[in-house]
């Protein structure tokens, strides 16, 4: 799987597990504790996607 296909599916999983967390407490009595973990993880992996989608090995 090449670099940017990697990328692209970090950022639609942390989008998605961001905006999830918007709506499931619309539907479903849940925590702050979890919906702060949700977001959290969701901005992680984005994070993670950026920095993945720099980082450019010099040996290439």
């Amino acid at each position: 799987m090449n670099e940017q296909k990697k990328t692209r599916i970090l950022i639609i999983d942390g989008i998605l597990i961001i905006s999830l967390s918007q709506i499931v407490p619309q539907f479903l009595e849940i925590s702050d504790m979890a919906k702060g973990l949700m977001m959290g993880v969701g901005i992680g992996i984005l994070v993670v996607a950026i920095v993945f989608n720099s980082y450019r090995p010099a040996n290439r």
